[in-house]
This record gives C-alpha cells, sequence and structure tokens, in this order.
C-alpha cells in the first residue's frame, strides 16, 4: 500500500512542520540515557545535526522506544518558551515523519485507557501512541478501594499536539530515525547565546568526527523576540504559521 501525500496548509493553526525539541521542563523517564540527559539543549541539537539522527526512548507507558514531536504554532511555542520548553530544537516537515510510521498521539479517555493500551489486537506502534486523557477521580464512597492510576492519576496534555514516531525492534535495529538534509524545515534557538554555544558545539564535533555539514548552510534559524519567533531575512518559513 502507498498512501497519497498528506494535504498540507489546512488550517493556520496546523502547520505543515513538526517540532522535536531539545529541552523540556518536568519529569523524565528512567530510561532516557544519562549521556544525554547531561547535555544542555543546544548540545543536544548540536548532537542530532551533527550524526543526523533522533535517538528514540521509552516514554511514560509506552511499549517502545518513540521520537516524540510537536505540531505547535508559532505563537503557542512562544507562550511555552521558559515554562515547559527551553526553545531549543529542531523542525521537521510532516510528510517524512509520516511515511516513517509517525503520526498524531491517540488520546484515550483514562476510563478507556486500560483496555484499549493493552489489548493484544492493537499493534505496539498502535498502542505507544497512546496518552492517556483524563482530570483525575476519586473513589465514589471513603470505604470504596484505592482507584487504579489510569482513573485516579491526572492526564492532560492536549496543549503538546504530540507526535509519536515509534521505533520498535522489529522495525529498526539502532532505536533512532536517520533522517536526511531534505526533512529538515529550520532549527529553533531562542537567543543569540544559545545559537553562538551551538555554533561553538558543532564545531568541537566536526573537529573530533570530521563529520560534513555544509548542508547546515541553507538551514533557517528561528529565534524568539518577545512573544514572536522570527527568522533571518529572507527565509523561507511559511510552512509554520
Amino acid at each position: 500500500m502507498r498512501p497519497y501525500p498528506l494535504a498540507q496548509s489546512l488550517n493556520p493553526d496546523l502547520p505543515d512542520v513538526l517540532l522535536h525539541m531539545t529541552g523540556r521542563h518536568g519529569e523524565r523517564h528512567s530510561s532516557l540515557l544519562s549521556a544525554i540527559a547531561e547535555m544542555s539543549p543546544a548540545s543536544r541539537l548540536g548532537s542530532i545535526l551533527d550524526m543526523r539522527t533522533l535517538w528514540a526512548s521509552n516514554t511514560f507507558d509506552t511499549w517502545c522506544p518513540v521520537v516524540c514531536f510537536t505540531q505547535t504554532t508559532r505563537r503557542a511555542m512562544a507562550s511555552l518558551n521558559g515554562r515547559r520548553f527551553d526553545g531549543v530544537g529542531i523542525a521537521f516537515h510532516v510528510q517524512p515523519v509520516f511515511d516513517e510510521g509517525g503520526g498524531p498521539a491517540l488520546y484515550v479517555r483514562g476510563d478507556e485507557y486500560d483496555e484499549l493500551h493493552g489489548s493484544p489486537t492493537l499493534s505496539v506502534q498502535a498502542r505507544s501512541r497512546m496518552v492517556r486523557y483524563w482530570p483525575g477521580a476519586r473513589p465514589a464512597q471513603d470505604t470504596d478501594p484505592p482507584l487504579p492510576r489510569s482513573l485516579s492519576g491526572i492526564s492532560e496534555w492536549l496543549h503538546e499536539r504530540e507526535w509519536r514516531l515509534p521505533r520498535p525492534a522489529s522495525v529498526t535495529g539502532d532505536w533512532g530515525w536517520k533522517f536526511q538534509p531534505e526533512h529538515v524545515a529550520f532549527v529553533l534557538v531562542p537567543n543569540a547565546t544559545v545559537l553562538q554555544e551551538l555554533i561553538t558545539d558543532l564545531g568541537q564535533r566536526r573537529a573530533a568526527n570530521g563529520t560534513d555539514h555544509t548542508w547546515l548552510k541553507g538551514v533557517p534559524v528561528a529565534s524568539i523576540v518577545g512573544s514572536e519567533w522570527v527568522f533571518k531575512e529572507g527565509l523561507d518559513v511559511a510552512a509554520w504559521t
């Protein structure tokens, strides 16, 4: 089966790019490699650009490693900068992520979650894209038994507009996604200081590994000014609204 290409520019609220942020605030899953956890957001981005690879990892409730993205707008990302994310990341055109098996997260009510998430009739990939959507609950009576985590815990993450690219061992042996230069739409850095850190990091990697970074010369860079993301003059970034 060969799916047709995805429709583009459906709505200003649905960008045609997916962002992979390299710095975020909040709890980290225990499976995250310490070598990655200890890097700064700029160094993580430098590693991704140097190796042209996004490493997948097990996140909360996934059945296999996944690569996570967000399909968010400039305005929404600006509002999350400093609160949820550090404003450092890389944007990909949506089509190659879809072609590799990625798709929007499957948001499932908490009172339906355990049945679907544990269903053996669904693929590992489908179950790994499931995200529980639930405000939490408590037993009807004080004497009732405790509720399972799927019902008692709070999980409301619609604002992340998450996409997941599952990478089970049956699909890939390296637990990652090796992307091509043409898959990259732009990179994000919040300010000139982080940009210089990224440039220095890439220079050190090039000196150590001899990696060819010439493809990066044509990649647009977005930085935040006030509450808006702006791009270098003359760069075509119409895909990110």
